[in-house]
């Protein structure tokens, strides 16, 4: 199904009251419970793992492909790996996505521990680092674009995939047309190509329907019934 609304598209960021400093390292943050939250940044390792005080009490998980840059400092390789994360539903399960790398990983939330269940590693970024004081990476131009949105309800986690270069397409890190859906428990469920290039997901809660905006000037919500 097809139909237009421009003004469907808002903010729709679950804020939530707090009176203490976040480290202004994050680039991303969420609330798993009352006394855990998880954050992307600029840290030595992947997750910064924060307490009720939103005080950093570890950091957990090397970055994907870690091996392959050696040379690169963690400050460069977190602007690399900016990505999305979204916590399941009952708040047992969280999942990361890299922007401008094949890299998502689901994990299981065990009290402070994020306890690995699948790493989809499927490219890694292709960067040059920023010169002086600039803390940047510069994708270049034959880098294959990653996951630019995801979408879960309790038992499926969607992956808005690109996989392409802007070699390929200037939509590279804007809009694709790849889906892929896998369980909390890290099994594959579908990969489903829609018929045009959207830009971002969303999922009904019982897993029936996946919403979608086609890109282009004017957006379009799409709709798309699931297979069982």
């Amino acid at each position: 199904g097809e139909f237009s609304q421009p003004d469907f598209l808002r903010d729709s960021l679950a804020g939530f009251r707090y009176n203490k400093r976040i480290d202004p390292n994050h680039q991303r943050l969420v609330k798993v419970n009352d006394s855990v939250f998880v954050g992307l940044g600029i840290f030595p390792k992947r997750y910064a793992i924060s307490n009720q005080d939103f005080e950093i009490i570890d950091y957990q998980h090397p970055y994907p492909f870690e091996v392959d840059f050696k040379e690169v400092s963690y400050q460069t390789l977190a602007m690399a790996y900016q990505g999305l994360l979204r916590v399941s539903p009952d708040g047992t399960h969280l999942v990361s996505a890299a922007l401008d790398a094949g890299c998502a990983e689901i994990f299981n939330v065990q009290g402070r521990t994020l306890v690995p269940v699948k790493f989809i590693h499927l490219t890694a970024p292709q960067f040059v680092p920023g010169e002086g004081n600039m803390l940047a990476a510069l994708m270049k131009k034959e880098n294959q674009a990653g996951f630019l949105d995801v979408s879960v309800s309790p038992q499926v986690v969607f992956l808005l995939y690109s996989g392409k270069s802007l070699e390929q397409t200037p939509l590279a890190n804007t809009a694709a047309s790849t889906v892929l859906a896998y369980s909390w428990a890290g099994e594959p469920k579908w990969k489903i190509t829609l018929d045009r290039d959207v830009t971002c997901l969303a999922v009904s809660t019982d897993a029936r329907f996946l919403y979608a905006f086609e890109h282009g000037k004017e957006p379009f919500l799409l709709v798309y019934e699931l297979p069982d």
